[in-house]
């Protein structure tokens, strides 16, 4: 994909007027230059009215190529994750979080990861901002609610609440964070007329029950 984008932004350049002294349209077109770099470089010029058309359009299309690079470092940061190399894993998520802070993933990837491996404060802060990237998801409320217990503080899950659709999977596991269901209340409240869901749904029931206790100690 890349590929393409860099040709049609050659393509454009060279009926373009030179710019060789500007700093920001040079960094933006480089693709030599650090993605953070070129995406910001990119941006800078999109916003400058001043600019030429042709290099408004030339810096949309070297930003959508670094922006690309986001979805890299997230993969390889899988990558590195699964092979138990969580540093290097950790220095791709936060790759592809300067890259394109919008992503969800790379916070959730990362935060998950923190939260196994430490600092719980800094795996508390990237699920913390999963959550406000995605305000009614309940997993990531789920998520921010254990690493709150294991940071010594919790209530803000009760907050979260009012966000969440609680007529439906995973509510019974919020409700069992709250105080309000027991583990094998949420098992059965885990049942699905569709046998994968269900099978899933009985997995994550004994998982987060496992990570409450866990917290809880």
């Amino acid at each position: 994909m890349r590929q393409p984008l860099a040709g049609l932004a050659i393509l454009l350049a060279l009926g373009a007027p030179a710019m060789a002294t500007d700093s920001d349209f040079h960094d933006c077109s480089n693709e030599k230059a650090d993605a953070p770099l070129r995406v910001a470089a990119c941006t800078r010029v999109m916003a400058d009215e001043s600019e030429a058309y042709r290099d408004h359009v030339i810096a949309y299309v070297m930003r959508a190529s670094a922006l690309a690079d986001s979805g890299d470092y997230e993969s390889r940061g899988r990558a590195w994750r699964n092979k138990g190399a969580d540093g290097k894993a950790v220095a791709d998520f936060s790759q592809a979080i300067l890259l394109d802070p919008t992503n969800v993933r790379p916070f959730q990837d990362r935060g998950i990861l923190r939260f196994y491996s430490g600092p719980i404060a800094d795996a508390r802060a990237d699920l913390e901002q999963a959550a406000r990237l995605v305000p009614d998801s309940a997993y990531f409320a789920i998520w921010v609610d254990l690493a709150e217990r294991h940071d010594g503080s919790a209530g803000g899950l009760r907050a979260a609440e009012g966000r969440l659709d609680m007529n439906r999977w995973p509510a019974p596991v919020v409700r069992m964070m709250l105080g309000e269901l027991t583990p094998a209340a949420v098992l059965t409240a885990a049942d699905d007329s569709d046998p994968v869901k269900r099978t899933e749904h009985i997995c994550e029931a004994n998982f987060f029950a496992a990570e409450l206790d866990a917290a809880e100690e």
